[in-house]
């Protein structure tokens, strides 16, 4: 239980005197509209909320993450803020690579452990690669108050709401466009709010390009309208022009709005204590998506403890259901058609009814999000293991920080805790991320291991080693070579050992070792550490380092040749080194025509082109050859050039006045004259000679 906004909640039912004498006139006005509005709406057909359906949240598969947050920047701090209770975190927002962190803290630090670590004063407001995890310094918005809630506009820009009321320098009330890349604010957005009292901006949606706003004001200055508002305001999101079409009336302030296109109907939760007056519609109700307009005939929303904390803060709308979240400890889930609820999700010892029974161990939900899929998720203060009830399941379920429910069937969709440890209020923000880590944020300082926090925890999965690591041996080394893993975060680098002795870093796929002992046998590791400074388990590849290779490959096989017109095209199959595994590796072949060398084919090529080959028919050689230079024995294949000569029958001439000398003992020098081919001409050409002693 919590008495976390029992003073907010006074604060934003008193509102400027002339609102509430026109409340009575407003109300009959709403009421006379709002009949011509169908009360039953034929139901929409069910199906997951997706990415691009207002306010919903990347796909997160939480049972794959680590428990563990991630070690990175966070913030510290706690800033000015009217409201009660001192969460630094209250909300995320990405934008290309960056993830954008608002709420009441002050600062920024890598380390609250480490005395080297300094505080970087950046209030409110702050950017961190998502990667990484490091502080962006190049953006550098300066705000002055509590800033809760972030969206991105149409055009792209970062649209910020809170209390503030100056932003860079300049006079600006509780919203503003910013610059994702610097902070600057950005000219062409001037829309600001304002109020009696304590104005805010506790909610940005966008849906197209509009945003609505929902908070405590009553104008929207530079907006192009004068229009008094109550608490909730729809905008074009790039120009901030107010849609003076939608005007609904809530009567106090708003923490969250969600909207429901397949029935036009927008839901707020919040401090309001009415709808335009209408009974039934305190801290819930529903307008309609045109003008804002009361809904007439649907079911009053119930507090779970009318008489006690009546706290509702977080809405959202998933699977044709609405799930509003708050005090005590409670989601309801109404249907989408009615509003009527059909079910409850609590934490809290011994606690199973929709009517608070056991406090301990629980705590309120304080904010709600969606995921695609169909995942909602609640942030609370509740803490103690198995204290999540589903009415749905009729069974408790181990929730903590956090919980997760499967919005098809409002029973819990998973078993994950994050590994965080409460400070005092919890959990007031939730995000994912595109890679589909999961972001917890609210008042932690340490993680469940008491190791230091900043605010909020980024949980991922675990690291994965590289994949298929392999090892194989050179000429007195080995080469080791492995493939790049699937991680969520990128990888930075590779980390290489050999038998458990660290080696070396590299960004490749490929490491060489040399000076390696020959028949030694060898274990290379290796580990990929990732952006965010992970390092994952190791994969190991064995190898034995081979002596000298002094076997030859083997031989080429089905050598073919073809003449057209003067050009020999050769191919055959591809050698293999020997030994297989051990061996230096394949250098190419070499080919001959005639007994004389024509050229050489590198490894990986199994084809020759041999031009301006005159007439007849040739001899080819291919050999094959490794890198020590170990050859194989010739394979010939016979090629015909052009037209055949007639078949060479006669022997050449013998060589003439042979004579043989020796010049000292055992050696004997031999000359002759040269033999001549016959015919001549039309021999095929002088081969050589043979030589015989004895």
């Amino acid at each position: 239980m919590t008495a976390t906004k029992d003073r907010l909640a006074a604060r934003w039912a008193q509102r400027p005197r002339r609102l509430w004498a026109a409340v009575a006139v407003m109300s009959v006005l709403a009421t006379a509209i709002a009949s011509v509005v169908v009360a039953t709406e034929e139901s929409a057909d069910a199906a997951p909320p997706a990415v691009g359906d207002p306010g919903v949240l990347p796909a997160v598969d939480l049972n794959s993450l680590n428990p563990d947050p991630i070690k990175q920047w966070g913030v510290v701090g706690t800033g000015n803020s009217y409201t009660a209770p001192k969460s630094q975190v209250w909300d995320f927002l990405e934008i290309g690579d960056r993830i954008y962190v608002a709420g009441i803290f002050t600062g920024v630090q890598r380390n609250g452990d480490d005395p080297t670590s300094q505080v970087i004063s950046q209030a409110y407001l702050a950017a961190f690669d998502r990667d990484s995890g490091a502080y962006i310094p190049t953006f550098a918005p300066q705000l002055n108050r509590a800033v809760y809630a972030l969206a991105m506009s149409a055009n792209g820009n970062l649209l910020v709401g809170g209390e503030f009321t100056t932003v860079n320098g300049q006079s600006r009330t509780g919203l503003v466009m910013l610059d994702p890349a610097t902070g600057a604010t950005v000219p062409g957005f001037t829309t600001s709010i304002s109020a009696g009292s304590q104005p805010m901006v506790r909610d940005i949606l966008r849906v197209g390009s509009q945003i609505y706003i929902a908070g405590q004001f009553s104008g929207a200055p530079g907006s192009g309208s004068g229009a008094w508002l109550w608490n909730a305001a729809r905008l074009d999101s790039n120009t901030g022009v107010l849609d003076n079409a939608w005007i609904p009336q809530f009567m106090g302030g708003i923490w969250q709005v969600a909207v429901d296109q397949s029935r036009g109907r927008v839901h707020a939760a919040g401090f309001f204590t009415s709808l335009a007056g209408q009974p039934g519609t305190k801290s819930f109700a529903t307008v309609t998506e045109a003008t804002g307009a009361y809904i007439p005939g649907l079911a009053p929303f119930e507090h779970n403890a009318p008489n006690g904390q009546t706290d509702t803060v977080g809405v959202v709308y998933a699977d044709n259901k609405v799930w509003v979240g708050g005090a005590q400890h409670v989601i309801s889930v109404l249907d989408a058609d009615t509003n009527a609820r059909i079910g409850y999700e609590t934490t809290g010892m011994i606690c199973t009814t929709f009517v608070p029974c056991g406090y301990n161990g629980g705590g309120d939900f304080q904010t709600l999000e969606v995921a695609a899929g169909g995942i909602v998720l609640g942030g609370c203060h509740c803490y103690a293991p198995n204290t999540a009830y589903s009415s749905f399941a009729g069974a408790y379920a181990d929730q903590r920080f956090a919980v997760a429910i499967d919005s098809s069937n409002g029973q819990f969709a998973s078993s994950f805790v994050p590994g965080l440890k409460q400070r005092s209020v919890g959990t007031y923000a939730i995000h994912v991320d595109s890679k589909g880590c999961y972001y917890v944020g609210g008042d932690f300082t340490r993680q469940a291991d008491g190791e230091w926090l900043g605010g909020f925890g980024r949980f991922c999965r675990t690291i994965l080693p590289p994949a298929n690591v392999a090892a194989t041996s050179t000429s007195g080394g080995a080469t080791v070579t492995w493939q790049a893993p699937v991680n969520q975060i990128p990888t930075a680098y590779y980390k290489v050992y050999r038998d458990g002795t660290f080696l070396g870093d590299t960004a490749g796929l490929v490491y060489g070792v040399g000076n390696l002992t020959q028949g030694n046998t060898y274990t290379f590791t290796v580990r990929t550490v990732d952006v965010a400074g992970r390092i994952s388990a190791t994969a190991a590849a064995t190898v034995t380092i081979a002596g000298p290779d002094t076997t030859a490959p083997t031989s080429p096989t089905n050598v073919t040749g073809t003449a057209t017109g003067s050009t020999v095209n050769l191919s055959w199959t591809a050698s293999v080194d020997l030994p297989n595994p051990g061996g230096v590796g394949l250098s190419g072949y070499l080919v001959h025509r005639d007994y004389n060398y024509v050229g050489f084919v590198p490894a990986g090529t199994t084809t020759f082109a041999d031009p301006n080959v005159t007439d007849g028919v040739h001899r080819y050689e291919v050999r094959a050859i490794d890198r020590s230079s170990n050859m194989t024995a010739p394979v010939v294949v016979n090629v015909t050039v052009g037209t055949p000569p007639p078949p060479d029958t006669l022997p050449p001439t013998v060589p003439a006045s042979p004579v043989g000398t020796s010049p000292s003992s055992g050696i004997v020098n031999l000359s002759w004259g040269a033999s001549v081919d016959l015919p001549n001409p039309g021999g095929v050409g002088l081969s050589g000679y043979l030589v015989h002693r004895d």
